[in-house]
């Protein structure tokens, strides 16, 4: 039955045949996808991806301390096209672990969804990487981030870099002006986010 996957994918199912095969450890329970990628269950290992929605669904988010999933394989999940956008959003919102490298999370719609829930290291790079991959564009997420006060004083504290490139232009310059031209930022925010600026304008244009 186990090994022809002749079993419906459920939390008191798995638990019953898995525990049958592999000592079950903490990590089966708080970061499942992680314990089952590496139990050494090849039969499993390709139920769990042939019906991967109906895994998650079924038997992931109904893991009560299933919320600590390792980050290689958290970051597995998020990345698999296979994987339904809203169980993605469902999976942000239950698990604790944060992405520290936006650049590791390949879809754009993914990586607004960490942004949204806030599920992403706060750091000038990843915001910068948001903005060039939504050809530099602020998104609706983005912008709901960044007017988060907390957020927008722990940016506050660095300054963005003034870095050139080979050519002599400063990499992070259009960057910060579209942050000074973007009227969507609160009061508060726009404040506390252009003192990361590491310039200062003699001019400006006026109609933006």
């Amino acid at each position: 039955i186990f090994d022809n996957c002749f079993y419906e994918l459920n939390p008191k199912m798995l638990e019953f045949m898995l525990s049958r095969k592999v000592p079950l450890s903490e990590t089966y329970y708080t970061s499942n996808y992680k314990f089952i990628m590496s139990c050494g269950i090849e039969s499993l290992k390709k139920y769990i991806h042939d019906f991967i929605n109906a895994y998650l669904f079924d038997v992931y988010l109904k893991l009560d301390k299933n919320e600590n999933e390792e980050l290689q394989s958290y970051v597995s999940l998020l990345n698999n096209n296979s994987v339904e956008l809203d169980i993605k959003e469902q999976l942000i919102q239950k698990v604790n672990t944060v992405v520290e490298d936006i650049k590791i999370i390949e879809n754009n719609d993914v990586r607004d969804l960490l942004f949204k829930h806030k599920k992403i290291t706060i750091s000038w790079n990843n915001v910068y990487e948001s903005y060039i991959s939504h050809e530099e564009f602020f998104s609706l997420s983005m912008i709901d981030y960044l007017n988060d006060s907390e957020i927008a004083e722990k940016l506050s504290n660095v300054k963005i870099s003034s870095e050139k490139d080979e050519e002599g232009n400063y990499i992070y310059g259009d960057f910060v002006r579209s942050i000074i031209h973007q009227e969507s930022l609160n009061d508060k925010s726009y404040a506390l986010l252009t003192k990361s600026s590491p310039w200062g304008y003699s001019s400006f244009e006026s109609e933006k």
